[in-house]
């Protein structure tokens, strides 16, 4: 038995430990009900200590479209500031809250941690009283009525009246039955809220076994690199990871030109996959196509009209922005104001030379909305 007034004076101690007695709000012990329970009401202040780091940043753009990046010296002055998420934003720092408390306070009151990682799913209150009352509910008298065949089809004018088969009693009691006694049946089979928690601790417990046989490897080769290598580790991890996903975008667009010529061919999009299309043709993978080349010879000839109606620059600049494999950076990392910038730099072209604003294609020419 826990002595509830000792664990919540000790529970107060760690609360005062950890954000400051002045820091508290308020507490109280809630009685409503059978485990009393206590509620502390804190302020989250956070002291900063100033200090210096390295913060990599993006600097512009490099000439094949690629961000270039450098690393900048930030500094940050002592200070306190209000910030909850410092203590409980994140399973991670929800998690390691659970488990200081547990050992500084529940541990020297004979409490135990609960799981931690735990992929168990809460028991609601309904479901835990609806097993208690299962077990324990008699058993119910079938009465002589439920035997006898009941009518299925009410009888009429020289019709008479369908009533239920001897199998079809069966199956409306055994239905019955099953519904009634299901809760029982279940609570004793171990499959009630015993079981749900079982289950759960053993999908917590390897999925934890899994994680750990993964990162285990990994563990080893990191966990003593200097504090800079480890930075410059982490950013060639992301930079890999951002090739992967720009060579992923780029497969997909090249892989949508065939249906945006067969939806359009008259259309800016259209006419930029026929032009594509040939392009991967002729040396078999786009992975291998000199893009930027087709995007210039593309450029001009539908400025030109050599292709179809002739087409405003500011079509033709978001016509490539948009679709070509070359241009895939558009679709993850392209910051919005890069992209203003080349769209209203094409406008500007337009109205130099009298063309049509909005990237209208020049006279009737096709539209860029597909």
């Amino acid at each position: 038995m826990v002595d509830s007034a000792a664990y919540f004076r000790d529970a107060m101690e760690w609360v005062e430990r950890k954000h400051g007695a002045a820091n508290i709000v308020a507490a109280n012990i809630q009685l409503d009900e059978l485990t009393p329970h206590l509620v502390v009401y804190v302020v989250p202040l956070v002291e900063v200590e100033a200090k210096t780091r390295n913060r990599v940043v993006i600097a512009g753009t490099n000439p094949d479209g690629s961000k270039r990046r450098e690393t900048r010296i930030e500094q940050r002055a002592a200070g306190v500031r209000l910030s909850a998420s410092h203590y409980l934003d994140g399973r991670a720092k929800l998690s390691k809250l659970q488990t200081d408390f547990a050992a500084q306070v529940g541990k020297r009151h004979g409490l135990v941690r609960g799981v931690e990682g735990s992929r168990a799913k809460h028991t609601t209150v309904r479901e835990f009283y609806a097993g208690l009352e299962a077990v324990g509910r008699p058993l119910e008298a079938i009465p002589a009525s439920a035997l006898e065949p009941r009518v299925v089809e009410e009888g009429g004018f020289l019709r008479r009246a369908v009533v239920e088969t001897p199998e079809e009693v069966a199956e409306r009691l055994t239905a019955g039955m099953r519904k009634l006694y299901a809760p029982t049946v279940a609570a004793a089979g171990g499959t009630g809220v015993e079981r749900k928690k079982r289950l759960g601790a053993e999908a917590t417990a390897k999925a934890k076994a899994d994680q750990i046989a993964r990162i285990a490897p990994l563990v080893a080769v990191v966990r003593d690199l200097p504090p800079m290598e480890f930075a410059q580790l982490v950013e060639h991890a992301q930079g890999l990871q951002r090739t992967a996903q720009l060579a992923a975008e780029a497969a997909r667009r090249a892989a949508e030109l065939g249906r945006l010529l067969a939806r359009s061919a008259a259309s800016a999009a259209g006419r930029y996959a026929r032009a594509a299309i040939e392009a991967i043709k002729a040396v078999g993978d786009h992975a291998r196509v000199a893009w930027d080349g087709v995007d210039a010879q593309w450029r001009e000839a539908a400025k030109a009209g050599r292709d179809g109606a002739a087409l405003s620059e500011v079509t033709v600049v978001q016509t490539i922005l948009e679709h070509s494999p070359h241009q895939a950076a558009i679709q993850a990392n392209m910051w919005p104001e890069e992209r203003a910038a080349l769209l209203a730099k094409a406008r500007e072209s337009d109205r130099a030379l009298g063309r049509p604003e909005l990237g209208d294609p020049l006279p009737r020419g096709p539209s860029l909305n597909l």
